[in-house]
């Protein structure tokens, strides 16, 4: 998992600028996820990257993990006045027991 991390690491201060580029992409997937789970959910994301996905669903508490510190230290920036949406930097391998509590109304990734 470590190569893993590094990789997301090194790429995220340009994460957002690419993300721009291929707009019409992401446009789509915050459309499509945005049908399938409600405003108001409570919702975790898997692979958050830098938050912005998570954000645009405007759960009323929402979870991002990630397995890059450096893509969780950009959406604690990006999103530090919406006090909805808490981000951390985990393997979501260790929380695989925890999910199965009902804290949440949906996860995607």
């Amino acid at each position: 998992m470590d190569h893993i991390q590094k990789h997301f690491d090194i790429l995220a201060p340009e994460y957002d600028t690419w993300k721009k580029r291929n707009r019409y992409y992401y446009d789509a997937v915050k459309k499509v996820y945005g049908n399938l789970i409600p405003s108001g959910a409570r919702v975790l994301e898997i692979g958050c990257g830098t938050g912005e996905i998570l954000a645009s669903l405007k759960p009323v508490f929402g979870v991002g993990i990630d397995v890059s510190g450096e893509m969780i230290k950009r959406a604690q920036q990006k999103y530090a006045q919406q006090k909805n949406l808490v981000f951390y930097h985990v393997d979501v391998a260790t929380l695989a027991p925890s999910l199965q509590n009902g804290m949440t109304s949906g996860v995607f990734s």
